[in-house]
């Protein structure tokens, strides 16, 4: 996810509570585990430099927050006839759906047993650059069951 887009969901999560941005050493960054642990990661494009410094991505990371913050301030004229958006997802809401969907894709034998987050990753990704709504959640959680309640009914050859 680019910079922007996550500086303002970040914003979002914290008016429920907190929120955090995370960032690793610089030689390796984070970890898969620690990555995993995170609900959206962002990528800052360079055009030159392979990678950024820790306190370049940092400031980055301050600036978009602050835009983000500002643009939240000044509202543009010409929304009062916008219908407002949809309420986005929490984080509780983002892990139950992660765990629920791993759930019910080891049930059916997309990913494997054995190591499912490790497969959920891609659809994982999909998840953060979609920006799901709550709503969103509960009928994708509604799929998990039912394709749970289905590998309960389905003989295994």
């Amino acid at each position: 996810m680019e910079p922007r887009a996550a500086a303002a969901r970040a914003l979002n999560w914290a008016k429920d509570g907190k929120a955090a941005l995370v960032f690793g050493p610089e030689d390796n960054g984070l970890s898969t585990g620690e990555l995993d642990r995170c609900f959206v990661s962002v990528c800052i494009p360079t055009s030159q430099a392979a990678s950024l410094n820790l306190a370049q991505a940092v400031m980055v990371a301050a600036y978009e927050v602050r835009l983000a913050a500002l643009a939240g301030e000044s509202q543009p004229a010409g929304n009062e006839n916008r219908p407002p958006a949809p309420l986005p997802a929490s984080q509780a809401e983002l892990a139950g759906l992660k765990e629920h969907l791993i759930e019910a894709m080891v049930a059916v034998g997309v990913i494997p047993a054995d190591n499912p987050e490790h497969f959920f990753r891609p659809f994982k990704t999909v998840l953060e650059r979609a920006g799901v709504s709550s709503r969103e959640v509960r009928a994708l959680r509604g799929v998990a069951r039912q394709v749970l309640w289905l590998s309960g009914q389905i003989k295994k050859p």
